[in-house]
């Protein structure tokens, strides 16, 4: 099983995220069957590696859903960010795995066209890609061979650095190939793209030079950026040089324009409640966000029903209807808590 190193950035985040989310260290030591001892010597950076499957029980325990991978991989940037520069986040190993081989990204479909015509201008056989792809011909034999280094995982080499062992499935190669897939871990169509550049270099692999990989690399992800299908870091490093709203703008996806437009209209419409009774508002936006800290899943949920269809009932009716509410809240709030997917 693959194990996760605990660095202080790590152990700090996870440490912020637990208080964030109201949750205390004894709580979240009796959810993942360990002693509050383990939690603080976790979050003081004493303990060097967590097993993958132990890492994610504690993520979803404070997150309470893990379901959403880009939501999550957004949640520990921006964690991350209150601390370090993205070239400190660059350096942890940890998150580079959420951001690139985790976190769904959706695929634009242009995206997959332009991947498609570079395989046939180049007369690239598919199934003989593939084979490259999964060949990991940069890596040592020693490395290829060791079972202790897991596939599509990053990891750091004392010699070159950070590296991945890639195994990118036929199933999934063709389904983006085919665009048959409607998300996908950024690695995947940045590695597809980086060795089409490979093979239409027509070097071997012993003529390749650091510049001319570094070329393959700036290639792939120029092509990706052209299409708006970024990593998080790459996302956040193109928009650090913009500073106009224009200029961000021109370099978000539809997604993401869409996600910010959404949050926009949620503010204005807490802004114009806000202007007709600010004390009466603050006290609910407060109790509403405790709600989200709580479990944000479950109140994403629960906003998402569609409480529109109650607009044409008179006040009474609403006023029965919120005291239906809170009994049910009293009803189940006695049931014992644990990680749910709603």
């Amino acid at each position: 099983m693959a194990k996760i190193i605990v660095t202080k950035e790590l152990a700090e985040t996870l440490k912020t995220l637990r208080i964030q989310n109201g949750i205390k260290s004894n709580e979240l030591a009796t959810k993942i069957n360990k002693s509050p001892a383990y939690i603080t010597k976790l979050e003081k950076g004493a303990i060097q590696t967590l097993k993958e499957e132990e890492f994610d029980k504690i993520l979803g325990y404070i997150l309470k859903d893990l379901s959403n991978s880009d939501e999550v991989a957004e949640t520990l940037y921006s964690s991350l960010k209150i601390k370090y520069s993205d070239e400190e986040i660059e350096r942890q190993l940890w998150f580079n795995n959420f951001d690139t081989v985790v976190r769904l990204i959706p695929l634009p479909i242009e995206l997959i066209e332009e991947i498609n015509k570079m395989i046939e201008e180049c007369s690239i056989n598919k199934e003989y890609l593939l084979k490259m792809i999964n060949s990991n011909q940069f890596l040592s034999d020693e490395e290829i061979n060791n079972d202790s280094i897991p596939y599509n995982e990053w990891y750091e080499d004392e010699n070159k650095g950070t590296c991945i062992k890639i195994k990118l499935d036929e199933k999934i190669y063709y389904g983006i190939l085919n665009g048959e897939v409607d998300s996908i871990s950024y690695i995947y169509p940045y590695t597809i793209l980086y060795y089409i550049f490979v093979i239409k270099s027509e070097k071997s692999i012993y003529e390749m030079k650091n510049l001319d990989c570094n070329e393959f690399q700036n290639n792939a992800t120029s092509i990706l950026n052209k299409h708006k299908f970024y990593s998080i870091l790459e996302r956040e490093r193109l928009l650090s040089g913009r500073r106009t709203e224009e200029e961000k703008e021109a370099i978000l996806n539809s997604f993401d324009l869409e996600n910010s437009k959404i949050i926009n209209g949620i503010l204005g419409e807490f802004k114009f409640i806000a202007d007709a009774n600010i004390v009466v508002t603050n006290e609910r936006l407060k109790l509403f966000l405790e709600n989200l800290t709580s479990d944000v899943g479950l109140m994403l949920k629960l906003v998402s029903l569609k409480f529109n269809k109650l607009e044409g009932c008179d006040v009474e009716t609403k006023k029965a209807f919120i005291k239906e509410v809170e009994e049910l809240i009293e009803k189940y709030c006695s049931t014992e808590k644990d990680i749910e997917l709603y």
